[in-house]
């Protein structure tokens, strides 16, 4: 690909190709003029900028600090978990880990002595009528669930849904 041209030249010829998406990343990296590991290199590339958009989310984040501040909420979360990525990432720990860590769901742990919940069953099976039964076994023949072409031509042009009620006998 770039016989007879000098490397700067080739160089540049590759790089405007490669912009113009007439080659491939791959392919320019295998006509560069020295050996390098192409699948090793693409996978770091995309590493960097899988890193890069991480901590655009993270800056992204601490942008909701003036907004809820304006609006008499409480910024401290907020603070609190970008303090904590920045703590963790001066100890040494990597952006990823240190932002899984901190974004973690908690887990709610309830107050010692609370009596933990427990579901209720419903007062009636699925099904039976709250006034009787309907059918010589005492439940209520099954209803099949409306398909999506049911569901979506019963909304209105502006998207909302038309409530109806269908008796079948």
């Amino acid at each position: 690909m770039l016989a007879g041209l000098n490397p700067a030249q080739g160089l540049i010829f590759m790089l405007q190709a490669l912009g113009g998406k007439l080659i491939s990343r791959d392919m320019a990296m295998r006509e560069l003029p020295f050996t390098v590991n192409v699948t090793q290199e693409l996978e770091k590339i995309e590493i960097e900028d899988m890193r890069a958009a991480l901590l655009g989310s993270l800056t992204a984040y601490t942008q909701a600090i003036p907004q809820l501040a304006a609006s008499g909420g409480d910024a401290s979360e907020v603070v609190r978990k970008i303090a904590a990525v920045i703590k963790a990432r001066q100890k040494g720990q990597a952006l990823e880990d240190a932002i899984e860590e901190t974004f973690a769901p908690q887990q709610q742990v309830p107050p010692a002595g609370a009596p933990e919940a427990v579901e209720q069953p419903s007062p009636a099976p699925e099904g039976v009528p709250a006034g009787g039964a309907s059918s010589p076994e005492g439940m209520a023949p099954p209803q099949a669930a409306p398909d999506i072409q049911s569901i979506i031509t019963s909304l209105t042009s502006g998207g909302k849904g038309n409530a109806r009620v269908v008796t079948r006998g």
